[in-house]
């Protein structure tokens, strides 16, 4: 691989790797948040949480129509601890959408009246990001459990599914000649642990014990090193096979769906209009899971601006983003 094709490939593929290194379980293995920090192996929730909360932020911007609270809640920025870091980690929260609901109006309640103590801001931007995401993740486990079920493996499926994201967020140009070596990508993937699991410590910091927080960490790249050459095998050599069996069999992403195409669009940086996400939400609500649960976390997500701003009471929220 020419070095010029490689600083090329490794900075198209950084978006997808970052996202296999920002996982949902690290942050709540880096905080023992429902978890046993003593276990030095955990599952990679992967690229699916962060991928789709990205899609469903960048479209929801691009149509406009939404508060500067809720602008400010999805914009990311991983070098500082903004609101738009937590949306992106929101996936790991793990509790019934009627306590969001309530933390929701609890937050709106103490809004006009807040201090920097209360980290409200930062609140409001992790329970968004939680509903944007609920749909998928309950549909996503549905589909895992049909596809278990038959005797998949949910590594197998997980991993398979995860590349193919990471293959359409990479943004790498079809026609490019430029290739990669499996030990190549699962290196980067390891370099790329490192700093991102030091960014993550720095959300909540462990003042009390920081060297044992390092030994875990360690650990925790250590027993991870073959998964993330899993990764980066099935991400260099796709396995039509299980792409077939575990993406398009069972309905899990196409990329005809025009809301998924319209994402890729606004990645690449494509011309897109609001227009055309506002007519595609209306009449095109997608065909495969991945569609039509980005189409669901929009609505949703308008919803939550709505009543955050005043438009709607609670009650009517709460039934109509349960009707969706």
């Amino acid at each position: 691989m020419r070095t010029s094709s490689r600083r090329v490939f490794f900075k198209q593929i950084s978006y997808g790797g970052a996202a296999v290194a920002l996982s949902p379980a690290l942050f709540t293995y880096c905080h023992g948040v429902n978890s046993k920090i003593e276990n030095s192996f955990i599952d990679i929730d992967g690229i699916l949480p962060v991928a789709f909360i990205n899609d469903a932020a960048n479209l929801i911007l691009k149509k406009g129509d939404i508060s500067v609270t809720t602008i400010e809640a999805l914009t990311a920025d991983i070098h500082q601890k903004i609101p738009g870091n937590n949306s992106r980690i929101a996936a790991s929260m793990s509790f019934p959408e009627k306590s969001v609901l309530e933390f929701l109006g609890q937050i709106k309640k103490d809004w006009n009246t807040r201090n920097s103590k209360m980290d409200l801001e930062e609140k409001y931007s992790l329970s968004l990001g939680w509903i944007i995401y609920s749909n998928i993740q309950d549909c996503a486990g549905e589909l895992y459990n049909k596809l278990i079920g038959k005797g998949y493996h949910y590594d197998e499926i997980r991993i398979c599914q995860d590349t193919f994201i990471l293959r359409q967020i990479s943004n790498v140009p079809r026609d490019d000649n430029a290739t990669c070596s499996q030990t190549e990508l699962s290196e980067l993937f390891q370099i790329m642990l490192p700093r991102t699991i030091t960014r993550m410590h720095t959300f909540i910091p462990d003042k009390d014990n920081g060297a044992k927080w390092v030994i875990y960490m360690t650990n925790w790249r250590r027993a991870n090193k073959d998964l993330m050459n899993k990764y980066a095998g099935a991400y260099i050599n796709p396995d039509k096979d299980n792409i077939k069996k575990f993406v398009y069999q069972p309905g899990f992403y196409y990329e005809s769906d025009k809301i998924i195409q319209l994402a890729r669009n606004i990645r690449i940086g494509a011309q897109v209009s609001s227009e055309e996400i506002s007519s595609t939400l209306i009449s095109d609500p997608g065909n495969s899971l991945y569609a039509k649960s980005l189409v669901k976390g929009i609505q949703k997500a308008e919803l939550v601006d709505q009543f955050f701003t005043g438009e709607m009471s609670f009650s009517d929220f709460s039934h109509q983003i349960s009707a969706i």
